[in-house]
């Protein structure tokens, strides 16, 4: 069934055979679907007939309680489990030899608690240039004194003049302004958008600092500011195989570029989206959800947008930007078979034997 998805946490494990028995279980694409307690955490990768090819399964409509599903299965399959039964933390673990991350982090705050990439800082394997432009919060993030860290008290867009505008919560404050007829259809953002003050500053364009030359990884937070900082960092982005940004589906702020065309620019530079992370939803007023002005219902707001290189581009890429996706994806997202591809053609370049090593240490944890 088209956008159902089973596992959000993917454990990776290799079997020869699957039975699935279930009230109904169907087959599309390769994956098995249901609605039954045994087949919901059941998804096959790539499955083939009695021959050895390999290729998706014919789809079959229904099968019913007392039937029997078998798929034989030539690759490691996905089941769910806990995050606390999660492979390896970090893949440096096993491949010590992989290198450093630099992370270019605009909008640095340290308000909304560890960043995504903290993974990567815990492993000892980043090197970090945080930019902050609101005083305070520049403040707060330099006292968490972060080893590897050089932090820049700066706003990062097209290289003018611009006013931040100081909100009433920082994680409302931009250098848009707030839309209050927008902000004031949900609970609390006409408030936490008000404006208290306004700071003149200069922007300075991404490309200009020489701080964020050779990123890896951009990670971006800055309240709908984040198309202009991709259009004057063409050249940072060059570098980078991972970007993480905050998106937007309806604008809170004035002028806000949105989804749609932050997406057109990263594909042009180069880039495919590979996960949302929880999309969040609020309900519009005057109604409320079991009294939680943070409860969401069907109102889709913002989100984390994940994007990587795009992977039909492997073959071609630089070995130690290969080398980076399996670290990123690994230990930031989970997405086991992201780095397991990345590991493979590393493998295809050299001899190496990382893939089924790879594999191996996923599947015995």
């Amino acid at each position: 069934m088209a956008g159902d998805t089973f596992a959000t946490r993917p454990k990776v494990s290799t079997v020869s055979a699957v039975q699935i028995t279930a009230e109904k279980c169907w087959v599309n694409d390769g994956a098995i679907h249901g609605s039954g307690s045994n087949c919901d955490d059941a998804f096959v990768a790539c499955c083939g007939d009695d021959t050895g090819t390999t290729g998706p399964v014919d789809p079959v409509p229904t099968v019913r309680r007392s039937e029997v599903l078998k798929v034989k299965a030539h690759f490691p399959t996905i089941e769910t489990h806990p995050p606390s039964d999660a492979p390896m933390a970090s893949i440096s673990q096993l491949f010590p030899e992989l290198p450093d991350v630099k992370v270019i982090d605009i909008g640095a705050s340290p308000i909304d608690g560890d960043p995504p990439y903290s993974a990567l800082r815990d492993a000892d394997k980043m090197d970090l240039v945080a930019f902050e432009p609101d005083e305070t919060q520049f403040a707060a993030l330099q006292a968490l004194n972060f080893p590897r860290t050089k932090a820049i008290k700066a706003a990062i867009g097209d290289g003018t003049e611009g006013v931040l505008k100081i909100c009433k919560i920082p994680g409302m404050t931009s250098l848009l302004e707030p839309d209050q007829e927008v902000l004031s259809h949900f609970w609390g953002f006409d408030i936490w958008g008000k404006v208290l003050s306004r700071q003149p500053l200069m922007t300075k364009r991404l490309d200009d600092i020489a701080e964020a030359a050779g990123a890896h990884y951009l990670k971006l937070d800055v309240q709908g500011g984040e198309f202009p900082i991709l259009q004057h960092g063409t050249e940072t982005l060059k570098s980078c195989v991972f970007v993480h940004t905050e998106v937007q589906f309806v604008p809170f702020y004035k002028d806000q570029p949105l989804f749609a065309e932050l997406d057109i620019a990263l594909r042009k530079a180069g880039f495919w989206l590979h996960r949302f992370l929880p999309i969040h939803s609020r309900v519009f007023k005057p109604l409320m959800q079991n009294n939680d002005i943070y409860a969401g219902l069907s109102q889709v707001l913002w989100t984390d947008a994940v994007y990587v290189r795009r992977f039909t581009d492997f073959p071609v890429m630089a070995y130690d930007a290969l080398q980076r996706i399996a670290l990123i994806a690994h230990d930031l997202y989970k997405s086991y078979d992201l780095a397991a591809l990345a590991l493979q053609e590393l493998d295809k370049r050299d001899g190496g034997d990382r893939h089924p090593q790879y594999l191996k240490a996923l599947t015995s944890a």
